[in-house]
């Protein structure tokens, strides 16, 4: 049997695999290239920032990947409302979605793409610009 990741620690385990469903085109294990991550120029943007989703992008972008459960238990929201706001992100090509079956569980694992993390970097840069207009 191959082992595989497990994407939160990183630890191998015989009773774990995993499918992603996604829309964007570049595959997870790429990484983020320096021209991913750097900052772009300010742009608002209305899907992200709808208070749970910019919440949800905050959480993604400072880990590589956050289990459902864990942004569910972070936000207080049903799972319902979770899984509203994180089809319209996944939708976006922002977040990818993993199921991994570990130990004869399911369970999301959600990250940003590079994409969404050029989008959240970006919306939050337009912010920035809107709170130094009033000063």
């Amino acid at each position: 049997m191959t082992e595989t990741p497990c994407p939160a620690s990183g630890r191998s385990s015989p009773a774990f695999s995993a499918s992603s469903r996604s829309s964007s085109t570049q595959p997870r294990s790429a990484g983020r290239s320096a021209k991913d991550t750097a900052v772009p120029d300010a742009e608002f943007n209305p899907l992200i920032h709808a208070p749970i989703r910019l919440r949800i992008c905050a959480m993604l972008s400072q880990a590589k990947g956050i289990e459902f459960a864990e942004i569910q238990s972070r936000l207080d929201i049903s799972k319902s409302a979770l899984s509203k706001h994180l089809s319209q992100l996944i939708d976006a090509g922002y977040v990818d979605e993993t199921s991994i079956v570990r130990l004869g569980r399911s369970r999301q694992w959600l990250s940003l793409t590079p994409a969404g993390l050029a989008a959240y970097r970006s919306h939050l840069a337009a912010l920035r610009r809107i709170i130094d207009a009033d000063d």
